[in-house]
This record gives structure tokens, sequence and C-alpha cells, in this order.
């Protein structure tokens, strides 16, 4: 169990320091609101911890894994920039939508994960970002 790790997650706002994972060394800065935690807190929360770090490792899998589309079976990217752009690209249609200047018929392309570019149909493109957006706020909402 590393000590530092436990304090840094579970008591962020808290001022302290610790030599060589030593709870002995543990130093609580007495302008702190919370009372130095005991070695039996910090290590009850060891599961928790260890929960967290496995939760925050199967996030960003899933986000190097991206999203993929069915059943049409490509994948797109789910890295920031991607999020951004693909927001973009839903708001615009939706106004073209809007404008008439297209319809639910019309051919829209998207690259995927693996440079591919990919022809939809703009209302299959709403349905896969309406996807897209739903599979991403599922994996945030699941972080701890």
């Amino acid at each position: 169990m590393k000590i530092a790790d436990i304090l840094s997650e579970f008591y962020q706002d808290q001022q302290w320091s610790i030599s060589n994972n030593d709870y002995a060394t543990l130093d609580w800065l007495e302008i702190n609101p919370t009372p130095k935690p005991s070695l039996a807190e910090i290590e009850a929360k060891e599961a928790e911890f260890l929960q967290f770090q496995t939760d925050r490792e199967n996030y960003k899998t899933a986000l190097q894994s991206g999203y993929t589309v069915q059943p049409e079976g490509f994948t797109l990217k789910l890295d920031e920039k991607d999020r951004q752009a693909f927001t973009s690209m839903l708001l615009l249609v939706k106004e073209g939508l809007d404008l008439s200047l297209i319809d639910n018929n019309t051919i829209q392309t998207i690259t995927d994960n693996s440079g591919i570019t990919q022809s939809i149909t703009t209302l299959r493109f709403r349905q896969i970002m309406v996807g897209y957006g739903m599979y991403y706020k599922s994996l945030w909402d699941n972080l701890p």
C-alpha cells in the first residue's frame, strides 16, 4: 500500500508530507480542517483506492479503443479533438436540416479510426453521433 497515493486521493484538500511510505513520518499540518487519519483509516481506504485506479484504467482503455459503430463495424476515435469535431459537425448538420439545405438522405462523410472515409446518410450520421455521445457520457458517468 502506498500511503501517499491514498492520501492524495482521499485527502486532496489537506496539507501533509510523508517519507518513505512510513506512517510514522506523516506530518499532518495543523491548518488542516480534517484530523490526521489513523493508519487503520488509511488501510481501510486501500480497496476503494485500488477500485478507483482500475476504473480509471478501464476508462482510458475504452477511450483508446474508440466507439464502434454497429452494424457498420467501423470505429470512431474518442479523443478530445474528435469529440469536439463531431459535436461541431452534428450542430452544422442540424442547421443544414433546419434551413432545408440538406435532408435526412443527403450523404455525409466521416473518417474512422483507421483513416477510412465512411459515407452515410444524414439520418444515420445523426443516429451515430447521438450513440457516440451517449457512449462517451456512460464512460464519464462511471468514473469515480
